[in-house]
């Protein structure tokens, strides 16, 4: 039973620990822009199109828009205003100090824009498709085929318990009985071994008696 208990306890850490991992893994925080940050890009709206097509958005991750305040804003809206670069009906409330962190929540398409003057139209807007965590792969039996991939590397730390062995927990009652009753059967007296003739008597150790 305590053996059970521990196996129990070490495959619910492995567990909690795998869904540490792939939780740590889909979370990142992407820089708009990179070094260029958010400003008005020397390139156009081309900038910041390039800039989102190298990337990959997961549900979870954080788009750090990086400003100075005063100088730019940043705000959420619809594909419509997009692409009218349109503030009049924003997604949320208009950020005004940067930096400026955004956790994208669910999946899907998202729109970003600067409302000063004509910034939106010079190309200071971004655009953005998240997609869904990839969900854990399902764990593998002891005995299956398929071989295991590489480990990711993480700072996290995964407890294993210290399981005794079996023969520490419990002694066997079929090797205690044996060593209980071993005195008694080697002071038993053996009693003669009978003729091997056919012989009309009984042969009792002790005694015997003809029939």
């Amino acid at each position: 039973m305590a053996l059970r208990m521990g196996m129990a306890g070490y495959v619910l850490l492995l567990v909690a620990g795998e869904a540490l991992l792939h939780r740590a893994a889909a979370q990142t925080t992407h820089v708009v822009g990179d070094s260029m940050g958010w400003v008005i890009p020397p390139g156009g709206a081309a900038a910041y199109t390039t800039w989102a097509s190298s990337k990959k958005f997961m549900v979870c991750d954080t788009l750090m828009f990086n400003f100075t305040t005063g100088d730019q804003d940043v705000a959420q809206v619809s594909k419509t205003a997009f692409e009218a670069c349109s503030a009049t009906n924003t997604i949320g409330s208009v950020i005004t100090t940067g930096p400026a962190n955004v956790t994208l929540v669910s999946e899907g398409d998202y729109y970003y824009i600067c409302t000063f003057s004509q910034h939106c139209t010079i190309g200071q807007k971004l655009r953005i498709t998240v997609q869904a965590s990839p969900s854990a792969s399902p764990m593998e039996g002891p005995f299956s085929s398929t071989p295991p991939s590489s480990p990711t590397p993480t700072s996290a730390i995964l407890f294993v318990p210290n399981i005794p062995p079996l023969a520490a927990m419990r002694p066997f009652e079929g090797e205690q009985w044996l060593k209980e009753i071993a005195p008694v059967l080697q002071s038993l007296q053996k009693g003669p071994v009978p003729p091997s003739t056919t012989s009309p008597c009984t042969y009792i150790p002790g005694g015997g008696k003809c029939n």
